[in-house]
């Protein structure tokens, strides 16, 4: 059933009439569970499911704890893993956390692609609004984003061509959206994807 919180809400412990926090044992006494009659459907439903278990005597076993790993799902070790999977929020796989995430990839390098994803990274454009003015150091154009460093940047993309242009072909692009895209394109051998990820990353890393 899981947790009776879930189920009856904040109130429920004062309307079945035991408290907020008891043990298995002291929700029972002489073989009966100490719990009120409700009206509420919902907890009328609760309190059937909970009499049909027989309630705790005083020569049954000690009260043990069970962590929960998933629906229906306890058991009595803890997992940090079931534990954040249940705490998160989930959110939509992304496509580009292929690029970002990957059995080869630098773990700093990694987190500042996130990042740079997230366009988060403190570019000229973020500057600016904390009232500095930087322009690109590569080529002096007034308003460095992320866009254009990665690889509208006249000078960063020749840099990129000449890195990567035999393994991206004649799909190379000063694009942000379109060199993502390319990166994420099952037409090329296995090898040369993770060249190009782990390039990429290097590359935003610096």
């Amino acid at each position: 059933m899981g947790r009776l919180l879930n189920i009856s809400g904040s109130s429920g412990t004062q309307v079945l009439g035991i408290h907020r926090y008891p043990t298995v044992s002291e929700a029972a006494s002489g073989g009966q569970w100490n719990i009120r009659q409700c009206r509420g459907y919902h907890l009328r439903a609760m309190i059937a499911c909970i009499n049909s278990v027989p309630a705790p005597t005083e020569d049954a076993a000690d009260d043990r704890r069970l962590w929960r790993h998933g629906d229906e799902d306890y058991k009595p070790v803890f997992s940090s893993k079931a534990t954040w999977e249940q705490l998160r929020a989930h959110s939509p796989r992304l496509a580009w956390c292929k690029v970002v995430w990957f059995p080869q990839s630098v773990p700093r390098f990694a987190f500042i692609t996130w990042l740079e994803f997230q366009d988060r990274l403190s570019t000229g454009a973020r500057s600016r609004a904390w009232g500095c003015v930087q322009p690109c150091l590569l080529c002096g154009e007034p308003d460095e984003t992320r866009d254009h460093l990665f690889f509208a940047c006249p000078y960063s993309f020749t840099v990129w061509t000449d890195l990567v242009g035999f393994l991206l072909g004649s799909r190379v692009n000063p694009d942000w959206t379109a060199t993502i895209a390319s990166l994420l394109s099952s037409r090329r051998k296995e090898i040369d994807t993770c060249l190009l990820k782990l390039a990429l990353q290097a590359t935003i890393h610096a």
